[in-house]
Order: C-alpha cells, then structure tokens, then sequence
C-alpha cells in the first residue's frame, strides 16, 4: 500500500511538473502579446510580471561592457566615462557598484518610458541619468514602441524562444528578437533575449551610419 500511495504521489506530482511543458508554446506566444500590450497600454506593472526586467538589462550590460572596451565604441565617448565603463568591466569593487548604477539608471529609463505612456506614443520624455552617464542616454530613443510578428515558439531544453518584431518609432527601425520565455513562480516571463549581440552590433552600425 505504501508503495502504491508514494507512485501515485508521484503521478500526481509529475502531472504538475508537466503540464507546463504541454501548454507552454500557447502561452509563451501569449506572454510576449502580453509585453506588447503593456507597452501599447502604459501598465508598467504587467510588463514587470511578464519581463524579467533586472535579468535582461544585466545581460545587456555585460554585452555593452563587453563591447565598450573596443577601440571602435571607445573613441566616442568621454575620458571619465571610458575609465568608469572599464572599471565596471571587472565586476569587482568600485567596478560593481559602477554595474549597479547602471542597473538602476537603464532600469528607470524602461519603466518610466512604459509607465508615462511615452513607449506607446506619447509626447512625453522619460527620465534620463545625470552625470557620467548621461552620455550613453543621451541619445537613446525614447519614441514608441511596438511588438509585431509574434512567431511560434521554438522549445529549448529551460522554455520556449519566441521570435518577434520590435519597431521603434524613435529612429524608424525595426529589430528582429528572439526571446526566451520560462516559467518561474507566479507566472511565465520574458527572462533573456538570445540574440542579444546581433542587436548590439546592428544598433551600432545604425549610430555608425548617423554619425558619417
């Protein structure tokens, strides 16, 4: 009998251990529609229950720091802001507080763009860092946002890749992502964006070419 109860106890956990997996392309799909409607509504706190926030701009700063080091990014920013952003590549000491900082600056500019709507098209200017870092928003885009061509998912062995289409009505591109969305406690979330590098470089051909 015990052996009985402990493989039904078994059965029964399996069944909730699995049925993620079984809907899990649906509502991938639908979570990223749900991204795209936060932004197109201003409801900043759905997009921070579909979008790993933190974890996504992390990754994006450690690809931009990554990056910042190279001679051809270097050359056009500030001598401060060039020790700092190499401090910051050590993830050390003053280089983590520097990481932090960074965090926290990208982190009010998303929210702040989604929150006053100017994500979605509004005439309105999100807050921007002061100081140091004030170069690398200065030119962020700060037009509206907008998810289109949300594609199937795609299963990877920790959740679903789902292609799709960001346009940015800031400086009439488009970029072409792929998101990876996984379920943690409380829902589904957007929790990486794979291709991540291709977007930097493509993102700074684009400055590259508006700078010539």
């Amino acid at each position: 009998m015990a052996r009985v109860c402990g493989l039904l106890t078994l059965l029964f956990l399996s069944c909730f251990l699995l049925w993620p997996r079984t809907l899990l392309a649906d509502d991938a799909h639908d979570c990223v529609e749900d991204i795209a409607h936060a932004i197109d509504t201003a409801d900043v706190e759905l997009f921070k229950a579909r979008v790993d926030v933190d974890r996504v701009i992390e990754d994006a700063i450690s690809v931009f720091l990554r990056e910042a080091n190279k001679p051809y990014l270097r050359k056009n920013l500030e001598p401060m802001l060039v020790i700092m952003l190499q401090q910051a590549a050590s993830n050390e000491g003053a280089g983590q507080a520097i990481r932090q900082l960074l965090l926290k600056e990208s982190r009010a500019f998303i929210l702040n763009g989604i929150a006053t709507g100017a994500f979605a098209g509004k005439k309105v200017r999100p807050n921007v860092a002061q100081g140091l870092l004030t170069p690398l928003f200065a030119d962020a885009s700060i037009g509206r946002k907008e998810i289109v061509q949300i594609g199937d998912g795609q299963p990877t062995d920790s959740g679903w890749i789902v292609p799709f289409t960001l346009l940015d009505g800031g400086n009439g591109s488009d970029y072409a992502v792929d998101g990876l969305i996984q379920a943690v406690p409380g829902g589904l979330k957007l929790t990486k964006i794979v291709n991540l590098p291709d977007l930097f470089l493509q993102i700074q051909e684009e400055a590259l070419q508006f700078n010539r």
